[in-house]
């Protein structure tokens, strides 16, 4: 029978003695302890705290910018794109203009530390959201060449910002699209005001327009005369914003006003101040079309059939159609109609914008009524109050049908993006919207270029006049047709508001052109550098942690897969996200968990136990010889599921791994030192704050 003598050591970190910390510490015994030769070693058991995210070393992330607005292709079509800013508006000399080739990607430097789940996700946001705002002068906007309004500045931003969400559970961090309504020096009074001013285009804005004030709301317009034609209009030249996922009506607590694309307005009429039949025609259009009739001083619309009927109304992509009927004293009459270009969904393509036959072609084609609706059936009565009126235009990604090889990333793309729009009515004793009419349930599409060619705001070469620049997208546009004369018109808009690529600043004197970005990519390339403003430097030489945290690949190297004819493809080794997705589609928009930061850690005794570890570190990647007692797995699998600032992990070996120590002479001891080391690098894991172990000697 075999002698055995199993004895328990339990150690304790107590920090009232000196210089006894969670990662170094330790334990005096009241007697000395006696370990008698040829000893076995194992470790029982015991517990480790620490926080749950761990930044083993300064690390540099980066965010790379795949794609902007405007792209190569749309910026092929105007006569400026020599001297315009690429749509990243990203530089490296922040005293000058930059160029078309200005950097596509910023770093930001995160310092190490432990860090709670919510304590790292703000300090990844602080870092990026200080590079974004002070990457470029004046807190994120720089001065454009486009001159929109002659003797004005123009002005462009990029108008992302790294945040967070952190809510029952889900968690996401990535860019968003986000709209400062006051930027560093350039201010942003009513960031959601439609710009019709007179711009460098030689288009007549305004036609038989009278401003009105009223007490009750905010300054209006109205038709200056009651003429049964539509020559009485007011051109919005400000193009509503591209890529917008959300809709007005959704419902997502993180979701912005500015996650949507849209254009509404407060109408108001008035019964008693004619008789006999009134029009309006709320419309999206861009000055590329109005162009052809309002160059010039042209004030004469160019009008197209409704098809399938008699009436004429002035040309646009999409229009609402209001038609009300006055006895004199009550509405006999209030209707909508919904009307779109015949040809709207029709592929067409940033080249379609390129000539003037292009363009001429599209105007030809007359326009389809796809909806009619009676709007005192939605509990909306125009004779007794201001009511709102909108349309919203939204994107949906689609199967690509033909996906291109080759560069940038928007053609590589296994999809693309189609756009509905629907209209909506508000009642002023209600907050909710009424959905009138969706596109998209009878299939009514808006091929992509019509939207997104307006982040060409100005940019466009006028087809009838030279040396001027005009815009595409869908600006908001209104139209009057008969009725009563200012200053009691039959309809009076008032407050027209849309969420803008171009936005009014400086007193409403002046454009702020918001650039848009479709991909980005968060990576934390190995042996990466960056020098923040304070003259820190930030260098990658363990990215381990930051890589594993965040589920992040390690670099974005292009990879060539073939060239043996011209063509050749990119391979991002990365995953891109398109920041205008969130909130409605959050897993393609960002980062939607956080990993474990992967570090173990080596427990160390001050008693002749051999082991060997190696290191990651270049300059220390000989296995050593260490007392390691044992090596720990990672204390935490996911830190998306932590809400604490700390976290305590249990130690149970599955299996008790007995240690020789070889001593041939027993080993007396008044005290047991613990060293708990990183094991990548054999760095004091000064992260961990407590520690109880529980140890065992065996004797046979």
């Amino acid at each position: 029978m075999t002698n055995r003598e199993i004895h328990s050591v339990i150690l304790n970190l107590n920090k009232n003695y000196s210089q006894n910390k969670g990662s170094s510490f330790s334990t005096i015994v009241n007697r000395q302890l006696e370990i008698k030769p040829n000893t076995e070693i194992a470790l029982y058991g015991g517990s480790l705290t620490r926080a749950p995210i761990v930044i083993e070393s300064d690390t540099v992330l980066e965010i790379n910018f795949n794609y902007a607005f405007p792209n190569a292709k749309q910026l092929e079509l105007n006569s400026l794109s020599t001297n315009l800013l690429e749509g990243n508006l990203l530089d490296t000399r922040p005293d000058t203009l930059g160029d078309a080739t200005s950097q596509t990607k910023l770093s930001a430097g995160i310092p190490k530390g432990s860090y709670s789940k919510l304590g790292f996700t703000k300090e990844v946001c602080k870092a990026f959201n200080k590079v974004l705002y002070d990457n470029i002068p004046n807190g994120g906007v720089k001065e454009s060449v486009i001159e929109a309004v002659i003797g004005s500045d123009t002005f462009e931003c990029l108008p992302y910002r790294m945040t967070y969400e952190i809510k029952d559970g889900n968690y996401w961090l990535g860019l968003r699209y986000h709209l400062e309504v006051i930027r560093k020096g350039i201010i942003q009074e009513t960031p959601f005001l439609v710009g019709h001013q007179d711009l460098d285009d030689g288009i007549t804005q305004e036609n038989d327009i009278t401003l009105i004030t009223d007490d009750e709301y905010q300054l209006g317009f109205g038709r200056t005369s009651n003429t049964a034609n539509w020559d009485s209009y007011l051109l919005g030249n400000s193009p509503i914003r591209g890529l917008a996922y959300s809709k007005l009506t959704d419902t997502d607590d993180f979701k912005l006003t500015t996650d949507a694309s849209w254009a509404n307005f407060d109408l108001r009429t008035n019964a008693t101040v004619f008789t006999g039949n009134s029009k309006l025609l709320f419309a999206l259009n861009n000055t590329w079309f109005a162009d052809k009739w309002a160059a010039g001083g042209g004030t004469t619309p160019d009008e197209k059939t409704i098809i399938g009927e008699l009436q004429t109304i002035p040309q646009c992509l999409i229009g609402a159609l209001v038609e009300v009927t006055s006895d004199g004293s009550t509405f006999t009459k209030q209707e909508v109609s919904i009307v779109v270009n015949e040809a709207i969904s029709q592929t067409q393509g940033y080249a379609f914008y390129d000539t003037t036959t292009n363009r001429d072609n599209f105007l030809t084609k007359n326009l389809r009524r796809v909806a009619k609706i009676d709007i005192t059936e939605y509990d909306i009565d125009l004779n007794v109050s201001t009511n709102t009126f909108a349309f919203d235009v939204y994107c949906e990604n689609v199967p690509k049908e033909n996906p291109q090889i080759g560069s940038p990333a928007e053609f590589n793309s296994m999809l693309d993006r189609i756009y509905y729009f629907r209209f909506l009515m508000r009642a002023p004793w209600g907050d909710a919207y009424k959905i009138i009419y969706d596109s998209k349930s009878d299939g009514t599409s808006i091929d992509k270029a019509h939207v997104e060619s307006g982040y060409l705001f100005q940019q466009l070469v006028s087809p009838s006049t030279a040396g001027k620049e005009v815009s595409g997208g869908l600006c908001p546009q209104f139209y009057f047709n008969g009725g009563g004369a200012a200053p009691q018109p039959t309809f009076r808009v008032y407050n027209p508001r849309a969420n803008n690529i171009a936005g009014q600043i400086q007193n409403n004197s002046n454009f702020i052109i918001n650039k848009a970005q479709l991909e980005y990519a968060i990576n934390c390339p190995f042996k990466a550098t960056y020098t923040d403003p304070t003259g820190k430097v930030f260098k990658n030489t363990t990215p381990s942690s930051m890589q594993n945290t965040l589920l992040i690949s390690e670099d974005t190297a292009q990879v060539q897969v073939f060239g043996a004819s011209s063509q050749e493809f990119n391979k991002d080794t990365t995953v891109s996200y398109d920041p205008n997705i969130y909130p409605t589609n959050k897993d393609l928009s960002g980062l939607t968990e956080l990993g474990s930061d992967g570090t173990r850690y080596n427990i160390e005794v001050n008693l002749p136990v051999r082991a060997y570890n190696t290191t990651t570190q270049a300059s220390n990647d000989i296995g050593q010889t260490r007392t390691i007692l044992y090596n720990t797995n990672p204390l935490l699998s996911d830190a998306s599921e932590t809400t604490s600032s700390i976290i305590q992990k249990d130690i149970e070996p599955n299996n008790l791994k007995y240690l020789s120590l070889n001593n041939p002479d027993p080993i007396k001891l008044n005290n047991l030192n613990i060293n708990i080391r990183r094991a990548n690098t054999n760095e004091l894991a000064t992260e961990i704050t407590d520690a109880s172990l529980e140890i065992l000697l065996k004797k046979e």
